[in-house]
Parts: C-alpha cells; sequence; structure tokens
C-alpha cells in the first residue's frame, strides 16, 4: 500500500492536507506533553512530525499502530512506540490527548463502532483528528466506479457519518473543519500505467479487485477522469472533534 501511495503522489501537485491537519491540531492542542495515539500510522512521518511540533520544550509520548509495519520495527526511544496490529485488535492502555485517524477510516472492518470505541480513549479535552475523502474527490468517484463494476452500492464513509455516534452522545464536538483540495496531474495518470494502476488500488481499498485486469483498471481510471469538469483534485476534509468532559 505505501509503495502505491509514494507512486500516486507523483501524480499531485502539493502536499498541504498533511501540514494543514498538523497545524489545525497544534492550533487546538491543550498545551499539555502531548500523548498520541496515532492509527494507521503508514511510515510513521506523519506521527514523528506532529510530535515534534506538539512538544513545547518537554518530550511527548507516541503510540503508533499500523498493520502493515515491517518487522523489526526500530524504535526512537522509550517515549515511542511502534506496534504492528490492526485496530480491531488494539487495546489502549491509558489515555491521549490526541488520536488521530487521518486517511484510514476506510480500512476499518467497522468504521462507525471503531471511532465509538477510540472515542473512550480520549481524555478530557482530548482531541480527535479525522480526515478523509470529500464527494469531489478523485478516489472517492473511483471508488464509486470500481463498486458499480462489482455490483455493489457504495458506503458513506465520511468524517461526518463516523463521527455521528459520539457527536450525536454529547462524548464529542466539533472544534475545527477545512476543505483541502490538491490538484492533480491528469495527464501524468493517463500517461504512466503504474501511476494508473496505483491510484486504482488506492480508490479500492478493501475491495476485492483481484479480478480486475490492469486494462479494465485503466479503463475506469481514464472513464473516471475524462467525466469530471475543471480541474481534478483530491479534496480532503479534516476535522478535529474535542472530547467533552465526563
Amino acid at each position: 500500500m505505501l509503495n502505491d501511495l509514494q507512486k500516486a503522489k507523483a501524480a499531485f501537485r502539493g502536499d498541504s492536507e498533511r501540514d494543514q491537519a498538523i497545524e489545525a491540531i497544534a492550533l487546538h492542542h491543550e498545551r499539555c506533553v502531548p500523548n498520541l495515539l496515532d492509527i494507521g500510522a503508514g511510515d510513521s512521518t506523519f506521527a514523528l512530525a506532529l510530535l515534534s511540533r506538539l512538544k513545547y520544550g518537554q518530550n511527548g509520548r507516541l503510540v503508533a499502530i499500523d498493520p502493515t509495519f515491517q518487522q523489526p520495527i526500530a524504535q526512537p526511544d522509550q517515549s515511542i512506540k511502534f506496534l504492528r496490529i490492526r485496530i480491531e485488535d488494539y487495546e489502549a492502555d491509558q489515555e491521549f490527548s490526541c488520536i488521530n485517524i487521518r486517511q484510514c477510516a476506510y480500512y476499518f472492518d467497522d468504521p462507525i463502532g471503531s471511532v465509538d470505541r477510540i472515542v473512550r480513549w480520549l481524555r478530557p479535552s482530548g482531541l480527535l483528528a479525522v480526515t478523509l475523502w470529500t464527494p469531489d474527490c478523485i478516489f472517492y468517484r473511483l471508488q464509486a466506479a470500481i463498486l458499480r463494476a462489482l455490483g455493489k452500492v457504495a458506503p458513506i464513509i465520511d468524517a461526518e457519518s463516523v463521527c455521528a455516534g459520539p457527536a450525536a452522545s454529547g462524548a464529542i464536538e466539533l472544534a475545527f473543519a477545512a476543505i483541502v483540495p490538491g490538484r492533480l496531474d491528469a495527464s501524468a495518470v493517463m500517461n504512466n500505467p503504474e501511476i494508473t494502476d496505483a491510484i486504482f488500488k488506492l480508490a479500492a481499498r478493501k475491495l476485492d479487485i483481484s479480478g480486475f485486469p490492469a486494462k479494465d483498471r485503466e479503463e475506469i481510471v481514464r472513464t473516471s477522469l475524462g467525466a469530471m469538469t475543471g480541474p481534478v483534485y483530491r479534496v480532503n476534509e479534516i476535522r478535529l472533534y474535542r472530547r467533552r468532559p465526563t
């Protein structure tokens, strides 16, 4: 998955969503020693950059989990822990000042149920950072096209829907929201089969696409790009929710 992500990035201009998410968290995070949980940490660059941004002159703590981590995982120091585990199998033994589920709820077996569990790991006034595609995003549109080809209906997995339960119960409240577009170089996609295939796989997420020939993958990407008017974007929504005191 990380290899596909690196290939896909070659087709995009700018990658400000990561930086904007870090700055938003830094703005709303309590001025305290950070204790972070990064779920779906990938190559861990986001988690480590966020931890560095939140230090306030003191060392923070970080737990980063991802089922795709390669073993053995280097541990930079005792305050930073990398775990190769799925969110469904992880049980927190502490409360966190910030939990990040940036671009990973698509992978949860039960996104809504998982977020309900995750919110309970926040300490009072702790932040839940959620970043997901919007319906205007090329990945979102590609996933809808893939689902149609598979004869399935697209589930709604966006920041508002996955957080609806805890928000309605009053466990969390919205602290920040922003839409972050990133321009896609459509010619780079159409002229590079490796990028086309990588973008298709990222859009498919947990869908079984083993039966799709490479030619069909390319055709779905080209058709989706051709059907879009105006600039083609990867569009993300950043949402920060704050845990209310119980």
